[in-house]
């Protein structure tokens, strides 16, 4: 599935093209091959491909040490703390390690346009509705928590006298829904408000219970 340019979670991979693209500028030095892999990661993204996450992580982590004169893979702007050792110093890139706080929603958002199926956890209120399938709409980003997924099940159903078409869900340990894998403990909320614009709080939408997710 191809990405939206302006979506949150594209904040890091035009961030790797605009930096990797402008550094190819500069002398050929050992920081063009992480150029290289920061425009291949942008790419890989924006057409969809899984595995560009794993491009960009390693262009972050890449910038993240520098030992001059020796070793210097940051791309264009670098913000760096450290000592010098007479002439060769060992610095962190502070930039980079920022940059990493992108990745949870780059990671999260691999989730949209996947088949997911959500099952009881336990015996309760959702007996009769649960096991539900249903396609991962997009990624929600609430005031108070992130990275929460919209699922649209497959029929509608009714809960309490109202008509339901979406389902919040996000794994209990805060970490991202992972592909082919089973028992994904999450926190189930219903979904009542608009897909476009979803508002600031995820206490707006009432949570039922936690539930299993296949993925």
């Amino acid at each position: 599935m191809k990405k939206q340019f302006l979506a949150p979670e594209s904040i890091l991979p035009v961030i790797a093209l605009i930096l990797s693209i402008a550094n190819l500028f500069n002398p050929l030095e050992l920081s063009s091959i992480v150029s290289l892999a920061g425009i291949v990661g942008g790419i890989m993204y924006f057409a969809g491909n899984p595995f560009a996450s794993k491009i960009l992580y390693a262009w972050i982590i890449a910038q993240i040490v520098i030992i001059p004169p020796y070793l210097d893979l940051s791309q264009v702007f670098n913000f760096t703390l450290g000592m010098t050792f007479n002439e060769t110093g060992i610095y962190v890139n502070v930039l980079a390690i920022g940059m990493l706080v992108f990745i949870k929603s780059l990671e999260a958002a691999k989730a949209v346009g996947q088949i997911v199926r959500i099952h009881e956890f336990r015996e309760g209120s959702m007996e009769g509705i649960l096991p539900l399938e249903g396609v991962v709409n997009t990624r929600i980003d609430f005031s108070q928590e992130k990275n929460w997924l919209l699922v649209k099940p497959y029929a509608p159903f009714t809960y309490d006298g109202m008509t339901i078409s979406h389902v919040l869900i996000k794994r209990k340990d805060g970490n991202i829904l992972k592909r082919k894998t089973k028992n994904q403990l999450v926190f189930l909320r219903l979904f009542t408000g608009n897909e476009n614009a979803p508002g600031l709080d995820i206490n707006d939408y009432p949570f039922i219970d936690w539930a299993y997710a296949d993925n």
